[in-house]
């Protein structure tokens, strides 16, 4: 919509509204049963408004978060308090409730540098900072699990979000076709390590070409230029109609995606495993600690390079399954293989 001043900015009745809807729907299905909730992985990216914003759009992104988080707690004092307050039983207000801590949660991803845009929930400051990988600095990294707790600016704290483009490369990780698989891959581990919540890729079929200020249609599968030097910057998926297909086709890079995911999810397994043995041995096993040993084989610790060669990479991941397994199964070798790992000391 039409801002006096900022020019286009979020239309804040239409955020009520599909928020709105979303509340309604997600109650609705509840009541019949379906465990589902659809704030749960939403989130808002304003990408033709205020996408990588210049410092003349930073009112621009203001407005729009503050009109985001507005509609947010306008939508939770209304639609789920009054079904909160009204007569239904405990089983039901207590997911309906869940639902509710989801919207408020509900992220506004912002591509931009940490603390360009200063502010708090009051003024519209940025809450979720999706930051390119290669613009992270030390200072942040080092503080981010803090800052996601804190409450003095934001009732729901910050959040971050790693942000590949086509200035990412070498040795950040990057989706680019001149990038190695691993650079991709070992982002999920660099994200578990810092705490950070989403990977942000702006398409996956961008079949374009930006050149001279005009936009035109290539062919990509013998083309892979999308912009100045980035090959592979904007998809993730290839036309499958080249082969009479009605499905794209996969990239390698999507595979190592995929890949990394799983990673990810190994790692997640591994920090609950730890937890539950330290209960049911009465132990103090440090998970950080155990996983400076595979991190430094995967990335240079404080930072968000990605420094590793196949060799590495697969022994660190190896282990770290061995490792999983025996604590996941309580064998004989899980306590003298946590005793090594804890202690290992990075270089």
């Amino acid at each position: 919509t039409g801002h006096a001043e900022l020019g286009a900015v979020v239309d804040a009745n239409k955020l009520v509204g599909l928020l709105t809807a979303m509340a309604r729907k997600n109650i609705e299905l509840i009541e019949a049963g379906e465990e589902i909730d659809l704030f749960e992985k939403a989130y808002f990216y304003l990408n033709t408004l205020i996408d990588e914003p210049s410092a003349a759009k930073i009112p621009i992104v203001k407005y729009c978060d503050k009109a985001i988080t507005q509609a947010k707690k306008e939508v939770a004092d209304t639609v789920f308090d009054e079904y909160l307050q009204a007569e239904h039983s405990v089983e039901l207000k207590e997911k309906v409730s869940q639902i509710k801590a989801s919207l408020l949660k509900l992220p506004h991803c912002v591509t931009s540098p940490v603390d360009r845009v200063e502010g708090n929930e009051d003024d519209g400051g940025v809450q979720t900072w999706v930051c390119q990988t290669q613009d992270y600095k030390k200072t942040v990294l080092s503080n981010i699990s803090q800052r996601q707790t804190a409450t003095d600016k934001y009732s729901q704290g910050e959040d971050f979000w790693s942000y590949m483009t086509m200035d990412s490369n070498s040795p950040y990780s990057s989706l680019q076709l001149d990038d190695n698989l691993l650079s991709s891959r070992s982002l999920f581990w660099i994200n578990y390590n810092y705490n950070m919540h989403g990977i942000l890729f702006w398409c996956v079929c961008w079949y374009s070409q930006f050149r001279a200020g005009t936009t035109t249609v290539r062919d990509v599968w013998n083309d892979p230029n999308t912009y100045l030097s980035a090959n592979g910057d904007g998809y993730l998926l290839y036309p499958g109609s080249r082969y009479k297909l009605s499905t794209p086709i996969s990239t390698l890079r999507l595979e190592s995606l995929m890949q990394g995911s799983e990673d990810y999810e190994y790692i997640y397994l591994l920090e609950r495993a730890i937890d539950e043995y330290n209960v049911a041995h009465n132990t103090e096993y440090d998970f950080k600690k155990v996983m400076t040993r595979f991190y430094g084989d995967v990335f240079k610790q404080g930072t968000m390079i990605c420094e590793t060669d196949l060799y590495d990479f697969t022994t660190a991941r190896g282990e770290l399954l061995t490792l999983l397994e025996a604590v996941v199964n309580d064998s004989e070798s899980a306590a003298s293989l946590l005793e090594r790992y804890q202690a290992f000391q990075a270089d």
